[in-house]
């Protein structure tokens, strides 16, 4: 990996865009809750690339005020953390997700991910702590329970109940 960087959403090139675009329905297009949800814009993206800009790695950063048991609290989702396959098992997600979480830290904000069971210990071997309480998010007018995985990442312990994302999921 020679190129790893952060970018504003808006200022990615569309080429390297339409990638990352169609990473996630190429990787998780067969489940059904994937195409049947809408999900959130990034703000940012940390995206590692080789000497011929081949993509490597990503992930989208979402910055949100959620709520955690009615309080507001500044978040930023880690959405679509997803490595090309020939690059697998080389560190490349790990690398990524160390930059991501240089920036919640750098922020002072809390990191909140969404996954499923086959990525778990891999968070969890990154410091990301599971949430047991309920989380929802916004599909038209009406909330959701999310029904999978969600990770944590503060400097400072968190004991909550429920976790309202006001807004879609990423």
């Amino acid at each position: 990996m020679k190129n790893i960087g952060q970018y504003r959403w808006d200022e990615i090139p569309i080429s390297l865009k339409d990638k990352i675009v169609k990473a996630p329905l190429e990787e998780w297009g067969h489940l059904p809750m994937i195409v049947n949800t809408e999900w959130s814009t990034p703000n940012f993206s940390i995206i590692a690339t080789s000497d011929d800009n081949d993509l490597i790695c990503f992930l989208n950063l979402v910055e949100r005020t959620a709520k955690f048991d009615g309080v507001d609290t500044e978040v930023v989702g880690i959405n679509n953390l997803i490595t090309a396959r020939k690059y697998r098992g080389k560190g490349f997600g790990r690398t990524v997700m160390d930059k991501a979480q240089g920036f919640i830290f750098d922020k002072n904000k809390i990191g909140l991910l969404l996954c499923g069971d086959d990525v778990s210990t891999f968070y969890e071997s990154l410091g990301w702590v599971k949430f047991s309480g309920s989380l929802f998010y916004n599909q038209g007018a009406k909330p959701v329970k999310w029904h999978q995985n969600t990770y944590l990442f503060s400097k400072e312990s968190l004991a909550n109940d429920s976790i309202d994302l006001c807004g879609l999921p990423w």
